[in-house]
This record gives C-alpha cells, structure tokens and sequence, in this order.
C-alpha cells in the first residue's frame, strides 16, 4: 500500500470504538453462569457507511432498519485477538451505539490495518 494512502487512512481515524467481548462469570444468587460484557479499548478506527440506503427487515410484526458500516483499525496484535472473540462494538461519541460484526480481515502482507464490516439495527 503506498504511503501517501496510508497516511490518508489514519487521518481518517477519527472515531473512539470500544470492543465488547462476552464474559462468563459465576452468579452470586444461584451459581451458575452470567454472561455479561467486558469493554475494551478505546481505539481510533475510521468509520465509513457502505450504503446510502438502508434495508429495512420485518422483525416480530415490527420494521427494522439495517445500516452496513466499515470500521478501520491499526493493526495490532491485542486488537486483534480481541476482535476474533468479540461480537459486538461500541461507540459513544455521537451517541452510544451498539453494532453487530459481521465479517473481519487484515491486510495480508504488511499487518497494517484491521477491516470489518459492522451492523447497526434501529
């Protein structure tokens, strides 16, 4: 990647994301497991909607909408075992948001940048 791009890319990092990854714990009541979130983070990622329009899906007799969001991260290797076991991200700049991952890459190569491909139900 040329390096002119890359300082473009990291310019664009400009949204705190917090990864939440599922934890398993004892309960204090009844004993058995709790599952709950741990946050993680912040990192800085880029932020960019891959479609203007957005799906709406019917959901229990209610109609939900669907927006596709690509999230870009600097690579390390912290980051990236946590986004391999984490389902969900969080954002809480403009407001707090809670987006499913659908898919994550890496740059082969180089180890650059971490993509993935996020969505947000309203």
């Amino acid at each position: 990647m040329p390096l002119n791009r890359n300082r473009r890319l990291l310019e664009k990092m400009d949204v705190k994301v917090y990864v939440l990854t599922p934890t398993t714990t004892k309960s204090s009541v009844t004993g058995g497991p709790k599952v709950g979130l741990t946050e993680n983070g912040p990192y800085w990622a880029s932020m960019e909607y891959l479609s203007r329009k957005q799906m709406e899906i019917e959901v229990s007799t209610r109609i939900t909408s669907i927006q596709q969001i690509r999230f870009r991260f600097r690579y390390t290797a912290d980051l990236w075992g946590e986004i391999n076991k984490a389902g969900s991200l969080k954002i809480t700049d403009p407001g707090e948001q809670i987006f499913n991952i659908i898919s994550v890459s890496k740059d082969t190569g180089r180890f650059q940048f971490i993509e993935l491909i996020a969505e947000l139900k309203e």
